[in-house]
């Protein structure tokens, strides 16, 4: 998982953990993109929007010099996610604040 906020990391590994899932966090573009290309995660979570490098950066990288797929995590007004998710071959998106009780 990409995401420079910190509260968003700390929610989805939570969540994420408790349901049996080993998270990788990465809270900077340039960290996610040398996990992802180390460890060959089964999938990734990309936040749209931080600060230097996007997630959309990441998804590039991981498309061109890995196999491994993607999913966008945007804030809840960002109505370009869907076809952004679409556009760079995301297996989908999801919207920011998601409560883990639902996703999981």
């Amino acid at each position: 998982m990409v995401d420079d906020e910190r509260l968003v990391l700390a929610a989805f590994v939570s969540g994420l953990s408790r349901a049996g899932f080993d998270v990788l966090v990465a809270s900077s573009a340039y960290e996610g993109i040398r996990l992802a290309v180390e460890a060959k995660p089964a999938l990734a979570l990309l936040d749209v929007r931080m600060e230097g490098r996007s997630g959309l950066d990441v998804a590039k990288v991981l498309k061109r010099e890995t196999r491994v797929p993607f999913m966008f995590l945007a804030s809840t007004g960002d109505d370009d996610a869907e076809r952004q998710a679409a556009d760079f071959g995301a297996i989908g998106h999801l919207l920011k604040p998601i409560d883990m009780r639902l996703a999981i």
